[in-house]
């Protein structure tokens, strides 16, 4: 099960404004303000660099920043506080509670005591000690002492670094294993396994995995949220309007981690299952075209949802429903053969027929989804809804490239995206969009105006060897192929991709097969697509590399009828237009500079279905 994406840890913020949060309950005068907050911030980042060298997990030749930062955060308070103030006797007593809890944690990382929650708690408290000095500094400021309040926000704080620690133990519960240091993450893990009389010899990757299967990941999210509903309630009393937005904010951030931890917890049972299914056809002696599209056929009906949909991909966003769809209906219409669940299909299809389309209904309406809706519905019922396209064309740009998203607004809202970072990355015009969407409009007669604009974009962006390259997609075969099948209906056009038909029949391997830019595996995603598109460019001179990727795609398919998925979906960072500036892409479903696989299985077994269909109507 793959890892849900390392949040960034809130303490950046949580420590740079906390005397801000806290001053309604105080009123100190607004000259202390700078220095408190530079004082706290320098102070804690310090010792969350010394907290990670103890951990090994930060270069140790990071002690003179740690100890630097220290210094000056002594001397911000000392223009604060007189030498014999009382705040410098409170100030020693949460350090030596700081450094106590450092060395018992320590002790039970060198134990591997099975510690009890509430020695979790109190763990957890102190290791946060030092934070509450800033509640006596605050009360000394204020001149106004008041011993209840200052218990209360104690309180507070203490809650809030309680959730803090569950989040962390949830982040780094590999990063913690491989540094040998001994989580309640960890506790929970083991103390589950054991009741279930498993081997404990079990690799990290299990483990993480089991954390998260088992519900246990889930439970102590739930814990962190507890806590910080109990410094919610706190926070409302004493009016800490900004500190509120912050614990609700981080409330939120949590219970989506949950929606996450679930989603992956179906994905990976899907896997599970899928995986068992990877016995290759060809070893049953099953091989002919006929009977390998029966069965992929087989294998997309029992995949059909309940309305009638076909999903795949997991990402942030959830679930890709209508887009998936749209595309499959789009790939198989047109074929006596997938007639039956082209139908079914288009059930869902017309009856959304005057509304745009999305990755899902959680999301704003993108170009893709769109496109490939307008294409299975002229496909299927031989007409085009005027409203539809007048909406896709809102998402050309004036140089002829189609962007994937144009509301900025709504896009920003959903994906909970802060006002200060760029969308340009996603609303800019990509290769890959244009690609799809220049073939789609060759379909329409009537649109030779936006398809040649468009075409014109798409010539400009042809590298010298003849590829194009692909923003959403792991190689640049995908809008190479759309490229060529778009010029292709072009007797004008169809010379101008002549370099990128070479480029395309340059990337096959001797067994038949495409590979993955990324990943460097053989793809069946892409070797279908490269595959249709050389037989559709030209179908007797490409002959033999066409049926050698062809036999590939039929030695490779499965029981179940499907053909295994690759990571083929990239979502770079939203402010990222040219992808390759992401040094590295993670292989998640969450975040972003990700690659995402069609975990489903469907995706890819539409591709390939649609270029087996194709060759056995040619035959």
């Amino acid at each position: 099960m793959e890892a849900i994406e390392l949040k960034q840890k809130s303490s950046t913020m949580f420590y740079y404004k906390l005397a801000e949060f806290l001053n309604p309950a105080y009123h100190i005068a607004q000259h202390y303000h700078g220095d408190l907050r530079n004082a706290s911030y320098t102070y804690f980042n310090s010792l969350i660099i010394l907290d990670g060298i103890i951990d090994n997990s930060i270069s140790p030749f990071k002690l003179y920043e740690a100890t630097n930062g220290i210094e000056r955060s002594i001397r911000l308070l000392s223009a604060l506080f007189s030498k014999d103030h009382k705040f410098w006797e409170d100030f020693d007593g949460y350090k030596n509670q700081y450094y106590n809890t450092l060395r018992k944690e320590k002790e039970f990382s060198v134990s591997k005591k099975l510690f009890t929650e509430l020695e979790f708690d109190e763990v957890a408290k102190g290791k946060s000690a030092v934070c509450y000095a800033m509640v006596n500094a605050m009360s000394y400021l204020s001149k106004k002492i008041n011993d209840k309040r200052d218990k209360e926000i104690i309180c507070l704080l203490e809650h809030i670094h309680v959730g803090f620690q569950c989040k962390d133990d949830i982040d780094d519960f590999i990063a913690d294993l491989e540094n040998n240091q001994h989580t309640y993450a960890h506790v929970l893990v083991i103390q589950h396994i054991n009741g279930r009389s498993e081997n404990l010899t079990k690799s990290n990757s299990y483990l993480h995995r089991y954390f998260y299967v088992s519900g246990l990941a889930e439970y102590l999210i739930q814990k962190s949220i507890k806590h910080l509903i109990e410094a919610q309630k706190i926070a409302k009393d004493y009016q800490l309007i900004d500190f509120l937005n912050f614990i609700n904010g981080e409330i939120s951030t949590a219970k989506a981690q949950i929606d996450e931890i679930n989603m992956l917890v179906d994905k990976t049972r899907v896997k599970a299952r899928l995986s068992n299914e990877n016995k290759k056809v060809k070893e049953n002696g099953q091989e002919s075209l006929e009977e390998s599209i029966c069965s992929a056929l087989k294998f997309l009906n029992d995949n059909l949802e309940s309305n009638m949909t076909l999903s795949d991909f997991m990402t942030t966003a959830g679930i890709g429903k209508q887009w998936v769809s749209n595309y499959c209906a789009f790939m198989l219409a047109g074929h006596d053969l997938t007639s039956d669940i082209v139908e079914k299909l288009s059930t869902s299809l017309y009856s959304d027929n005057q509304k745009g389309a999305s990755f899902n209904e959680k999301i704003v309406q993108d170009a893709d989804s769109l496109t490939f809706k307008i294409g299975a519905l002229k496909k299927i019922f031989k007409d085009v809804n005027k409203d539809q396209l007048k909406l896709l064309k809102t998402f050309q740009n004036k140089n002829g490239g189609w962007s994937t998203y144009i509301d900025e607004t709504t896009l920003r809202h959903q994906i909970k995206l802060d006002s200060n970072v760029s969308l340009k990355g996603w609303t800019s015009a990509h290769n890959c969009v244009s690609a799809s969407t220049c073939y789609i409009l060759s379909l329409l007669p009537d649109q030779n105006e936006l398809f040649y604009k468009t075409a014109n974009f798409l010539k400009k962006r042809i590298d010298d060897d003849g590829c194009l390259n692909s923003y959403w997609w792991s190689s640049p075969i995908y809008a190479t192929a759309w490229l060529i099948n778009a010029f292709s209906q072009d007797a004008l056009l169809k010379t101008e991709c002549n370099q990128s038909v070479i480029w395309l029949s340059r990337q096959q391997n001797k067994n038949g097969a495409w590979l993955d830019s990324i990943s460097n595996d053989e793809s069946f995603f892409y070797t279908a697509m490269a595959a249709e598109t050389l037989r559709n460019y030209d179908k007797d001179k490409y002959a033999y590399q066409v049926e050698l990727g062809i036999k590939f795609l039929l030695n490779n398919q499965t029981t179940d009828g499907s053909w295994k998925s690759g990571r083929i979906l990239t979502i770079p960072q939203t402010d990222i237009i040219d992808k390759e500036q992401i040094p590295k892409w993670r292989k998640s479903s969450f975040g972003v500079n990700i690659i995402v696989d069609d975990h489903k299985r469907i995706f890819t077994t539409v591709t390939v279905l649609k270029t087996l269909i194709s060759q056995l109507n040619t035959q």
